[in-house]
């Protein structure tokens, strides 16, 4: 050992290690011929070929020591591998085999169709409880029947509205409408109601109505997505992340429906506070004509309609008077038009003055003084062809009657009159109490109208138009692949238990 020690640094020749790797005792009792100890040498070198390189490097007891511990680590780690490669084998083949126990990754496809499923369940619940069709047995629970709670907010409503009914025929109102009218009245025709006072008086009836529709659609919208909600909860719960995307689309739809159901009754309410002086209202006619009422006597009734026809008659001479200006006015204001434009001006009057003015036009071919003397001359032009027209309009006598007849007629066929006044021009009590009679009947006709208006508002916007726009809505979703890869997550345990189980496979490949 110490002679090996001593020249491991040194170049052997070949057989010189297994001479000098022996005892003299040893040596002595075995007698090798070097060409034997050259074959005993290159055999040991082939059984052990991490011996076969020794660097330079390696020297003294230690090197040896650490070179015999490496070939015995090597010999042990030749025997441990294949165990080890056997169980990792062995290993793999289990993770796998669990791998594919776990539910493979759906597609894009699929997951949608899985979706599409799920959401047409709800859909369908959710559309069979607005028509009150309760057939599924989801709503065997009573708190989540939807068409008959809406029903019941809708008869709640119209409640609502019949309380607010005024006492017409009590002496307290009369007396009202009687101090009230003594304020308000303004330029009317003798012997028929204050129109101001009945303007003010609806609009007063149907501001009473405003607060109750508009909270009848929040009502409604609260309960539609309260249903909803539960019924997403109870079909929808295995898919968290679509549930919640629907959540959403509740809330948005059902708002934005319950905005627009507002939106038509603020326009029936304000149709209904004009409604009755700007049509025909021909129910109300018929009921005001069923009234009782006080009548003139037929000397009362003459001076009435005389006094009606001095007052039309005063409105139409001043209604000449304005005309008359307004026509001068339009004609100085037409022939202003007209300045720098290079074109003859009788190409360009035909389609716009009247046929008699254009004709005397075309007589006079001096286009260039044309300008000036019309301009100059406008009131004559008025005056020559125009005032005949206007006067025979207004101040020929037949004429003039004609059209105050036509404009009584049109009087008595208002919502303010009947084929006589109604009234004789001494009772202010008999005045209001018609007045309540008529402000009664059109209660009912107002708040029956308004009511059916409100209640078929609610039902098409909000009660009807949710299961069809939030099914648009969510199919618009469905078919997006971004929004379903988004609501489609793996289950967070299995998924964790796959990316365990392929961490390990990974560890394991070399």
């Amino acid at each position: 050992m110490a002679t090996i020690t001593f020249t491991i640094a040194v170049t052997f020749p070949l057989g010189c290690a297994m001479i000098l790797g022996r005892s003299l005792t040893r040596f002595q009792h075995e007698i090798f011929r070097i060409e034997e100890a050259k074959d005993l040498e290159i055999a040991f070198f082939k059984a052990h070929p991490e011996l076969r390189i020794i660097p330079n490097i390696v020297g003294g007891a230690d090197g040896l020591v650490a070179l015999l511990s490496g070939v015995v680590q090597m010999r042990r780690i030749r025997g441990i591998v294949p165990k080890i490669k056997e169980k990792i084998h062995e290993a793999m083949t289990s993770a796998s085999a669990k791998l594919a126990v776990l539910d493979p990754r759906k597609s894009i496809e699929e997951n949608r169709a899985a979706k599409a499923k799920i959401w047409g369940t709800i859909a369908e619940v959710i559309s069979d409880g607005t028509t009150g069709r309760y057939s599924h047995p989801f709503y065997m629970d009573s708190d989540l029947l939807l068409r008959a709670p809406i029903n019941a907010l809708l008869a709640d409503f119209e409640a609502t509205v019949n309380t607010t009914k005024p006492d017409f025929r009590a002496a307290e109102y009369v007396d009202d409408l009687v101090a009230s009218g003594r304020k308000s009245r303004g330029p009317q025709l003798p012997g028929f109601i204050n129109s101001r006072l009945f303007e003010r008086r609806v609009a007063r009836n149907v501001e009473l109505w405003a607060d109750g529709a508009i909270n009848l659609c929040e009502s409604v919208r609260v309960l539609m997505v309260t249903v909803a909600c539960a019924v997403l909860q109870k079909f929808g719960g295995q898919v968290p992340r679509f549930s919640d995307q629907l959540l959403s689309l509740f809330d948005d739809v059902a708002q934005r429906l319950a905005n627009e159901g507002r939106q038509w009754i603020t326009v029936s309410l304000k149709i209904e506070r004009l409604s009755i002086f700007g049509t025909r209202d021909r129910l109300f006619t018929d009921a005001v004509d069923l009234i009782p009422r006080e009548k003139g006597s037929r000397k009362e009734a003459e001076k009435l309609g005389r006094a009606s026809k001095d007052i039309i008659s005063k409105a139409l001479d001043d209604l000449q008077d304005s005309y008359q200006l307004w026509v001068t006015k339009f004609i100085q204001d037409h022939i202003s038009s007209f300045r720098g434009i290079h074109q003859p001006f009788s190409s360009m009057y035909p389609s716009n003055l009247a046929p008699k003015i254009a004709v005397s036009f075309a007589k006079d071919e001096r286009d260039k003084t044309l300008w000036t003397d019309v301009e100059e001359n406008s009131n004559t032009l008025y005056t020559t062809f125009l005032a005949p027209t206007i006067q025979a309009t207004f101040e020929n006598t037949q004429t003039k009657k004609k059209t105050l007849d036509t404009n009584l007629d049109q009087f008595r066929k208002t919502i303010y009159f009947s084929a006589e006044p109604p009234l004789g021009t001494q009772s202010e009590r008999a005045e209001a109490d018609h007045l309540a009679s008529m402000l009664e009947a059109y209660w009912q006709i107002s708040s029956s109208r308004l009511v059916d208006d409100v209640i078929g508002h609610v039902t098409t916007c909000i009660v009807d138009g949710f299961p069809t726009q939030l099914d648009l809505k969510v199919q618009a979703l469905l078919s997006n692949d971004a929004s379903i890869l988004a609501i489609t997550p793996e289950n967070p345990a299995v998924e964790k238990r796959r990316a365990s189980l392929y961490s390990k496979i990974e560890g394991w490949l070399p």
